[in-house]
């Protein structure tokens, strides 16, 4: 925090970088080595060398401090998600949409695959409250292997066709 001494935050950062090369430098340098590409020092910073840096989000999102690089370019938001321009729904979702109210709609993100808790939390929240949940999961192991009457799962749905017709939705909050 903004009281720590300063002797104390760059032995803290020092210890983190030590960490950080034992267990993403190795690996990546490995990577890179199979592609025929110099290793790096360290995987820490790197990326602040790059000839063009994008940030997928907006400024009001998260002002670029001064010293982040002149040359980070912000894109905004991604939004090319499928739901766009009349994309469609499946034939089952459809049918799940249209046979009773607006769900609650509950995403760990679509990189996340250690959200077990998350899943069953979700469908119990739906259970007791008695409204209907769609759960989104690219990893069907970290679903409840029962799911209560009025939820259901589905690996992805494009938001753009189902966010407009979803009751809430409660999401890890990331920028996808």
């Amino acid at each position: 925090g903004p009281g720590t001494p300063a002797w104390l935050a760059r032995l803290w950062w020092w210890a983190a970088g030590r960490w950080y090369d034992r267990h993403f430098t190795a690996p990546l340098n490995r990577w890179r080595a199979t592609l025929g590409l110099a290793p790096r020092a360290h995987a820490v910073g790197w990326a602040d060398e790059a000839d063009a840096l994008i940030g997928a989000f907006p400024a009001w999102y998260a002002t670029p401090p001064a010293d982040w690089p002149a040359r980070l370019q912000l894109t905004g938001f991604f939004l090319a998600d499928g739901g766009e321009a009349g994309s469609a729904l499946d034939d089952e979702l459809e049918a799940f949409l249209a046979a009773g109210p607006a769900p609650v709609v509950f995403s760990a993100g679509t990189a996340t695959f250690s959200a077990r808790r998350f899943y069953e939390v979700s469908a119990e929240a739906c259970r007791r409250s008695g409204r209907r949940g769609l759960l989104m999961s690219t990893a069907p192991g970290q679903l409840p292997a029962a799911l209560p009457p009025g939820v259901r799962a589905v690996p992805y749905a494009p938001y753009g066709a189902l966010l407009p017709r979803a009751a809430a939705f409660v999401h890890h909050g990331g920028i996808g």
